[in-house]
């Protein structure tokens, strides 16, 4: 994984995939421009095929703002792997709200699952939150 410090449209692609277009957009420049935000990238075959955008609450927590995997290599753990080089990092707990297609990825993952019931119409949202032991 590789922290991304300049912008790259592959990477507004990329985004995309867990947004709309113009947020995806606004979204890495905080990434680039914001110290208290990070964006990393997997790379493979020469082109980014995943990335997961964090935001870095005090006390060491961590927020995932973003996520996403291309189509073609989603289910090959890229996603896991994001998961887990966080988990390996300085980070206190990571947390992330999510809806009922990814929620079974976090709970793979060892994240504690808490209904937030509908917060917008018939759509119900998921906070998800893994804390490191000790």
């Amino acid at each position: 994984m590789k922290r991304i410090t300049q912008e790259d449209r592959t990477l507004i692609e990329l985004l995309q995939l867990a947004t709309s277009l113009s947020k995806a957009e606004a979204a890495l420049k905080r990434y680039i421009t914001y110290p208290d935000q990070r964006l990393y990238a997997v790379r493979a075959s020469n082109q980014t095929i995943g990335c997961v955008g964090i935001k870095i609450e005090k006390g060491g927590a961590v927020i995932i703002q973003h996520i996403a995997v291309r189509s073609s290599y989603r289910q090959q753990g890229i996603g896991k792997e994001m998961i887990d080089y966080l988990k390996q990092g300085l980070f206190s707990a990571i947390q992330a709200e999510t809806d009922n297609d990814a929620v079974h990825f976090y709970q793979k993952q060892g994240f504690q699952v808490t209904s937030l019931g509908e917060k917008y119409p018939g759509v119900e949202r998921f906070l998800c939150v893994w804390q490191k032991d000790g």
